[in-house]
């Protein structure tokens, strides 16, 4: 699992969504994927224009 924080997590939800890629949060206010997304995600955060960290 890969783990992204963002201060837009609701913008950050929507873009996963939209590219339909399966997530969970974690404490609320982390973003975690299956490394098999990886490249997805970062594709959706760069499309939407999403500031995040990996953490």
């Amino acid at each position: 699992m890969v783990r992204f924080y963002t201060p837009n997590l609701d913008e950050a939800c929507d873009a996963l969504n939209i590219y339909d890629i399966d997530y969970d949060l974690d404490d609320g206010d982390r973003i975690m994927v299956d490394d098999s997304f990886y490249d997805d995600v970062l594709d959706a955060f760069e499309e939407y224009d999403i500031e995040y960290e990996e953490l």
